[in-house]
């Protein structure tokens, strides 16, 4: 027996992966904050399959093929699906559960619906969130047979993030005993300016109150932006602990990096087809075409020739913060003592481009008192996907380029509440101006082992271009026996 289970969840303005994760049996894989992966039923995200209007959703990411759900804004849907169940005319890769975006269509009352929602939180200074949405639909012509609905939405979000990561682990004392203590420490702070924006669209076209043409659209664009500044703590070899307190001796070093975001995801999808209900027989045909992609990612700059021979100690009698302060007086937030060692520029394009094609049939019949339905169908799906990576690493400069050189105006004299100390920041405009002004002081294509291209070693291996083609049918009888219902089916696919 089969029980499919539907969840219709009403949305808040956000992204679809925080909607849906508000219904049963459903988790999120959160990326900075906000659902980016969905898990049902405990499954893993692979597992799960995304649909919007019943049409797949090809992923904008390269190494992934679930769909990164924070790149779609819930104000453009009309309602969730969740299928936990698996049915003979559902894709046979949904094994944890299916989830179903619809959008708005116009209904037989004209519909303008607006939203606006703004936020403050006085973390690092201050940061500001505001969102817009709105949509509007009726139905026009005679007998009210043409439908029109368009929505769109637009959202900014400021995020900010004081981050501190210890590592604990165990080492020797140099009388031989054993100790737990935190080896190592970052200081970061990620400042997001992240953007969201898409369009819905629906037009619908009714023969008789049974047979519909329709034509449906979507476009959505994430632009996760951000920088991150990372100071590392490396302490040295310990002494002495006691009381909470841990020594080290003056071999302790650090190194700062910065990278910024700049990830530009995209999704778009257009679906036409037809519905006729004729009596005992439903009809329904659709032809779809689906593409996303991706430019960008992590563009990173490393500091890594700092501050060394300090003398720390660690506090931690307060576990959650652990606290390392230096003994022997060397300032280790001077920024001239902090130089570029490596640039890493980003040139990385994903792209993937899918065509589906459906029809089915449905017969209705009866059996004594119990309803029935039997129901034949195909689908064929064909999807073209291309990665491209030209990552290329610069090195080991000949001209010292220090930190002092690219400061920002930006500090936060609140980290942590004062626990912790965020060091002196860079502006990574400027930055690029001062590496591009020096390119020519850095190795260019680095060796990382015996007559190994660095460049090519991480590039070459995430080239790639591929196809994959599905083509499936099924055969479905369901009838119902009061409340309950019995399905049975066969697919190939």
């Amino acid at each position: 027996q089969v029980f499919p289970l539907r969840v219709i969840s009403s949305l808040l303005n956000t992204n679809i992966a925080d909607a849906v994760g508000r219904l049963p049996s459903v988790t999120l894989e959160r990326d900075e904050g906000e659902g980016k992966y969905l898990q049902i039923r405990g499954t893993e995200p692979r597992l799960s399959n995304f649909t919007v209007n019943g049409v797949n959703i090809p992923s904008p990411e390269s190494n992934v093929r679930n769909i990164k759900l924070d790149v779609m804004p819930s104000a453009l849907v009309d309602r969730i699906e969740v299928v936990k169940t698996l049915s003979a005319n559902q894709d046979a890769d949904p094994i944890g559960g299916s989830v179903n975006m619809v959008t708005k269509t116009a209904g037989e009352k004209p519909t303008i619906s607006l939203d606006g929602l703004g936020g403050y939180t006085p973390i690092q200074n201050g940061r500001w969130l505001d969102s817009f949405d709105g949509s509007v639909g009726q139905r026009f012509g005679e007998g009210k047979k043409f439908g029109l609905m368009f929505g769109g939405t637009y959202d900014y979000n400021m995020r900010g993030i004081d981050d501190t990561e210890p590592a604990p682990g165990t080492g020797s004392l140099p009388s031989g005993t054993q100790i737990a203590y935190v080896t190592g420490q970052d200081i970061r702070e990620y400042q997001y300016y992240r953007t969201r924006y898409g369009f819905a669209t629906s037009l619908d076209y009714r023969l008789s109150q049974a047979s519909t043409f329709y034509a449906k659209g979507i476009f959505s664009d994430f632009r996760d932006f951000g920088d991150t500044w990372v100071y590392s703590i490396t302490p040295g070899n310990p002494l002495t602990q006691a009381g909470g307190i841990t020594t080290f001796d003056n071999t302790g070093n650090m190194q700062y990096r910065h990278y910024i975001r700049r990830p530009d995801q995209q999704i778009m999808s257009f679906s036409t087809g037809g519905r006729h209900d004729l009596s005992s027989t439903l009809i329904n045909y659709e032809f779809a075409v689906s593409r996303s992609h991706q430019y960008g990612g992590f563009i990173t700059t490393q500091f890594y020739n700092g501050p060394t021979g300090v003398q720390f100690n660690l506090n931690t009698s307060n576990p959650y913060i652990p606290q390392f302060t230096v003994q022997n007086g060397v300032n280790i937030y001077d920024p001239t003592q902090y130089s570029i060692n490596q640039q890493e520029f980003i040139n990385t394009h994903t792209a993937e481009l899918s065509l589906q094609g459906s029809a089915s049939v449905a017969r209705r019949y009866t059996v004594g008192s119990h309803l029935g339905t039997f129901e034949v169908g195909f689908k064929i799906r064909n999807s073209d996907k291309n990665n491209f990576s030209n990552n290329p690493y610069y090195a080991n400069p000949t001209v010292n380029m220090s930190l002092s050189q690219v400061l920002s105006p930006f500090t936060n004299s609140n980290y942590y509440g004062g626990a912790l100390t965020l060091g002196p920041v860079s502006d990574y405009n400027k930055i690029i101006a001062l590496v591009d002004a020096n390119l020519s002081s850095f190795t260019t294509n680095p060796i990382s082992g015996p007559g190994v291209s660095y460049n090519h070693l991480q590039n070459d291996p995430t080239d790639y271009s591929g196809t994959e083609r599905v083509i499936a049918g099924y055969l479905m009888n369901t009838i119902s026996f009061g409340n309950s219902r019995l399905q049975t089916g066969l697919r190939f696919e």
